[in-house]
């Protein structure tokens, strides 16, 4: 599924099944969702079980969620770029 190739007028970036569907597909994905999905824990958290680096296009609020920077970490370790410099330093992270 290629949000980035959606007409704006079927609002399909909007769409929270679609964005679910297309992060799991390709986490990368995350980047051409809406902005308020890219605030939702669910849709980021399966976009980067699918990708690490999925998390660069979470907003601040949720590159500082241990348990989704965690996730991120484990699929990619240099996923850990883009949390927020708080969790950077945290041992189990590194």
């Amino acid at each position: 599924l290629a949000l980035q190739y959606a007409a704006p007028e079927l609002r399909l970036r909007q769409d929270r099944d679609v964005v679910l569907e297309a992060v799991r597909c390709k986490g990368l994905a995350l980047q051409f969702a809406a902005q308020e999905l890219q605030q939702d824990d669910q849709i980021v958290f399966d976009a980067v079980r699918c990708n690490g680096w999925a998390l660069r296009f979470a907003v601040p609020e949720i590159q500082s969620d241990r348990n989704v920077v965690l996730e991120a970490v484990r699929r990619d370790s240099e996923a850990l770029m883009f949390a927020s410099e708080g969790l950077r330093d945290d041992p189990v992270l590194q």
